[in-house]
């Protein structure tokens, strides 16, 4: 895989730009090394909920589901249940052990499933906070990483 084939490119001169290279180095890894992609994914989820958090004045400072709840039940930030059950999903895949009673515990997902998960969310985020620089990125369809 070259480095301009990442699915992440479009994450260069964004505010999400500092999560690039480790989403790269997960692709790499993905076929050979699924539980590493996973972990990768699952750090790159709790830093992005952080930030989140802090920019809407939301505690920070909690356990990442508690985080996570605190998000969803803000008047601040509106998270949509699909983003909310693919961040639920990939932290249960990143920390399996994360949360016991998580409805979500039991689907286990391939580490390009739980890639593509990311790829949607930080899309849907630069969306919302970043559309100029959303505007001028062609394709944001997401395609399976060669790593052969």
């Amino acid at each position: 895989m070259r480095y301009t084939e990442s699915n992440f490119i479009y994450l260069k001169n964004t505010s999400m730009e500092k999560y690039y290279d480790a989403l790269v180095e997960a692709e790499y890894a993905y076929e050979y090394f699924p539980i590493i992609t996973k972990m990768i994914a699952r750090k790159i989820i709790e830093v992005f909920l952080k930030t989140v958090a802090k920019k809407n004045n939301i505690d920070a400072n909690v356990a990442v589901w508690n985080l996570l709840d605190n998000i969803k039940l803000s008047y601040n930030f509106s998270l949509p249940t699909e983003m909310y059950d693919s961040i639920e999903i990939i932290l249960v895949n990143g920390y399996k052990h994360a949360s016991w009673f998580s409805r979500n515990k039991t689907i286990t997902k391939q580490p390009i499933e739980i890639l593509e998960a990311v790829h949607n969310i930080l899309c849907w985020y630069l969306r919302i906070v970043e559309p100029q620089a959303m505007a001028l990125t062609k394709d944001l369809s997401f395609k399976e990483p060669n790593t052969i």
